[in-house]
């Protein structure tokens, strides 16, 4: 019995975790609608152009619409379920060869992931929060000959939790390893048990079944006789259960870009699409995702004054963070902070608006709001 306590001293550890980010890290609808409303908001757009300030858990953003715009069918909501079953996401992959993971996506994901309502999750009973890792095995063109095929076996595997009682809920972001084989990263609330299985033990067995029933009975027989199906059984899942960095919103979203798209370490050709699915059709699509999982943002008009002041206020803030990372990554490598050379600061230029991604948005905005007035 000494592994099954040491287990539940590892899940209480967790637990107390929970609790302390609950406690002290991420804002709700409630704050979020308080923030919103502390600001003196326009009647009516000015000139013909409406200015709107967006405020959500981790993020301030500012933006600009035309009358006619506002007049338009309000933009569909972010995919909450599994957005792999609309067409529409894969019209990239289509019209164009998708060779590497953008910029710009990369920026919507962390904007994104810091407006999401992780305080409704994180107060439901039920499992830690783990990362989970999806690996194919050695001959893994076998099973995924395209993007199309390898998110197919995902959503297998989701209908499979589902059945078993695990909840599918989190972010994911999708990556490739050197030898060009993707593995898929989820955030995403782990329970300790699944049935009578330990939930890594159930996780390999389900995933390493989806991959083997997804050929034909020939191939079927010939991958289990090959040994193919024993080797990844045994590696084809991991289960990581650090979230120590994971406390409020911004933190949330540089953990898991960090965790799955690291950059400056030589790790870049996770992002690279690998030649066997560069071709018409064969694309990944998106390369990270949302799984029930809402926004929360409350966009607020305001007077065209106003907006331009606020927008040298978060211009100043944005500045100011920039430095502080670039101190924070000046003393990691044993440098001189003064030796800093002043960082670029994207966003919140001679035209546009911008956006702030922060540990707490409806703080940044009350100070907003209160400086405003």
């Amino acid at each position: 019995m000494g592994w099954l306590d040491g287990w539940d001293a590892r899940r209480d550890q967790e637990a107390a975790r929970e609790q302390l980010r609950r406690a002290a890290g991420f804002a709700g609808v409630e704050e979020v609608e308080r923030a919103a409303g502390a600001f003196d908001a326009a009647e009516f757009p000015e000139s013909g152009c409406a200015f709107q300030l967006v405020v959500s858990p981790g993020s301030v953003r500012l933006g600009t619409k035309m009358v006619w715009e506002l007049d338009r069918a309000p933009e569909p909501p972010l995919v909450s379920g599994d957005g792999w079953d609309q067409p529409a996401l894969w019209e990239d992959s289509v019209r164009r060869e998708i060779r590497e993971w953008s910029r710009k996506s990369r920026a919507n994901m962390v904007k994104t992931i810091a407006a999401l309502d992780f305080k409704e999750w994180l107060s439901r009973s039920g499992g830690a929060l783990g990362m989970v890792t999806l690996t194919l095995p050695r001959e893994w063109l076998v099973v995924a000959p395209s993007g199309k095929a390898f998110k197919r076996l995902v959503r297998a595997l989701r209908r499979r939790m589902v059945r078993a009682g695990v909840e599918p809920v989190g972010v994911w972001k999708l990556e490739f390893q050197r030898r060009g084989a993707p593995h898929l990263h989820i955030m995403m609330r782990c329970p300790t048990w699944v049935g009578r299985e330990r939930f890594e033990v159930w996780l390999s067995r389900a995933w390493a079944e989806v991959c083997r029933d997804s050929l034909d009975p020939p191939e079927r027989d010939q991958w289990v006789a090959s040994g193919e199906f024993a080797r990844h059984l045994g590696a084809g899942t991991a289960v990581d259960f650090d979230r120590r960095d994971v406390k409020d919103p911004r933190r949330a979203a540089i953990y898991f870009l960090g965790h799955s798209a690291k950059t400056g370490d030589g790790k870049e050709y996770q992002h690279r699409v690998p030649p066997a699915w560069r071709g018409e059709g064969l694309g990944p699509g998106r390369f990270w995702g949302v799984w029930g999982l809402k926004p929360r943002r409350r966009v607020v008009e305001l007077r065209g004054r106003d907006w331009y002041r606020a927008r040298r206020m978060l211009r100043h803030v944005r500045r100011a963070r920039a430095w502080e990372v670039a101190a924070s990554r000046a003393r990691h490598a044993g440098r001189r902070v003064w030796d800093v050379v002043s960082p670029k600061v994207r966003g919140f230029g001679a035209r546009g608006g911008g956006t702030v991604v922060v540990n707490d948005g409806p703080r940044l905005a009350r100070g907003l709001a209160a400086a405003l007035a």
